[in-house]
């Protein structure tokens, strides 16, 4: 790549990379499950190792329960206890960023230019802005896009080196997250729309290599999710929170609505909305892979809020493959050279495509602005711990400490997790954030006692010493 592209490159990646650190950097309202991350760290690093069974509750103690972001928890627990709650943040604000900037090379190899491809990364950090904050989901995003854009290059050029890559990858999201499960979901559609490109262009002996390959990575991968301190349970998990009515009252997990428009709601309309005129003024028609990725992940963000970040990742491959230049060949033609037949070719590289997004000089002069950036932001938009006061229940936590005796203290879905962070040894929970766990009976039973209904019956029954509301 000559200076020239280079130069061509450095404005579009610094906005990328400071306006969505920014959108990282902006904090979220409240987040009933940091605290737990943060309790369920504390307890790891406490006692040196993983917990099998709930020791936080009173309604489920003792009964089967294993963390399923247990390496997050830890390694939030530390920076927030070794740098602070802001600095945490600005770590977090880095990996969203990183997402977007994996986006912003992808659709630049493609061909696009990159002045649009910033634009594109922005909108969509936008978008995604609902995973942002101190949370397990904001590593997903960056892994899901790391998957894909392996998978996009291995179509462009198979090497076997993603046997070592993608399974890696799925090791370390399988303990960060338990919506790797969703990424083998993505890996799988993707390959499955390969593979019906493959039949539709009977180019089997040209692509058999990267299907196999492919196929091979996603099996090895499949097995490394099963290490870790939960094994199975991953799957069971992903289908007892998907199937929990109380949870879809959340916010987070309701359906978009398209009246009165809103923020998130509104963007995975508008999301639909792009897909569809790209689909009608496209530059070229794109593969069974692309669009069958990013139609179905478009589904599925109609069915809760919390999905618009992944799907509004899963099209940036659509995007790339629509609006790349004509004078770049699309993979399925290239497989089909018999000069290469197991390895395909290259998409030929012009000055708006770079394999990289510069030499050392701009990322260190990247790097200074985004620091900068952070500095300047660092209080606002208000103090962290004025915040913090403002969203949890501070100074009820603060009176249930200063009592003697072992208290069982009646929380909701939102206070619990607070509570319980405060005093994990001297304070015993109703319920808290995690809604696998506690099941619709007793999250349907802590609503209604929030709302006045039945309390004396649920306080006699579960021996309640005390309530924060």
């Amino acid at each position: 790549m000559d200076k020239v592209s280079k130069d061509n490159l450095f404005i579009p990646a610094s906005v990328v990379i400071l306006l969505t650190l920014l959108i990282g950097f902006t904090p979220i309202p409240s987040d009933p499950d940091l605290w737990f991350h943060l309790a369920d760290g504390d307890y790891i690093l406490k006692h040196g190792q993983v917990p099998q069974a709930d020791t936080f509750s009173f309604t489920k103690t003792g009964e089967l329960w294993v963390p399923h972001s247990w390496l997050f928890d830890v390694a939030t627990t530390l920076s927030w206890r070794h740098l602070g709650p802001r600095s945490t943040e600005g770590i977090m604000a880095f990996v969203f960023m990183s997402t977007m900037l994996i986006s912003f090379n992808l659709l630049t190899w493609r061909g696009i230019n990159p002045l649009a491809a910033a634009g594109i990364c922005v909108w969509l950090a936008v978008a995604a802005g609902n995973t942002r904050g101190i949370r397990p989901q904001v590593f997903t995003l960056l892994l899901c896009n790391v998957v894909l854009f392996l998978l996009v290059r291995h179509r462009d050029q198979p090497r076997r080196r993603l046997l070592i890559y993608l399974p890696l990858i799925f090791l370390i999201w399988a303990q960060l997250h338990s919506a790797c499960v969703m990424g083998l979901i993505v890996a799988a559609i993707w390959l499955a729309g390969r593979a019906f490109d493959t039949w539709r262009s009977r180019s089997v002996r040209t692509t058999a290599h990267e299907l196999l390959i492919g196929v091979e990575a996603l099996a090895l991968s499949a097995v490394a999710v099963l290490i870790t301190p939960h094994a199975i349970t991953h799957f069971h998990y992903v289908a007892l929170t998907m199937n929990l009515e109380e949870l879809k009252l959340a916010g987070e997990w309701q359906m978009p609505q398209l009246f009165p428009p809103a923020v998130p709601d509104i963007h995975a309309y508008l999301l639909i909305a792009v897909v569809a005129a790209l689909l009608i003024w496209r530059r070229r028609r794109p593969g069974w892979a692309e669009l069958g990725l990013c139609g179905s992940l478009v589904l599925l963000a109609l069915t809760g809020l919390r999905h618009i970040p992944l799907a509004a990742i899963a099209s940036v491959p659509f995007i790339a493959e629509v609006l790349a230049k004509r004078g770049t060949r699309a993979s399925a033609d290239l497989h089909q050279s018999r000069n290469y037949p197991s390895r395909g070719l290259q998409p030929a590289r012009t000055s708006a495509q770079p394999a990289t997004c510069g030499s050392f000089r701009p990322v260190a002069v990247l790097t200074g602005l985004a620091v900068l950036l952070l500095l300047v932001s660092w209080e606002h938009p208000t103090a962290i711990q004025d915040r913090y006061a403002q969203e949890e229940p501070v100074n009820g936590a603060r009176a249930l400490r200063r009592l003697v005796q072992p208290l069982r203290v009646f929380t909701t879905y939102n206070t619990g997790s607070y509570i319980l962070w405060t005093a994990p040894e001297h304070l015993r929970v109703f319920v808290d954030s995690r809604a696998d766990l506690y099941g619709d009976e007793v999250l349907f039973g802590a609503r209604r006692a929030m709302n006045g209904q039945g309390w004396q019956v649920l306080f006699d029954h579960w021996g309640v010493d005390g309530a924060v509301v």
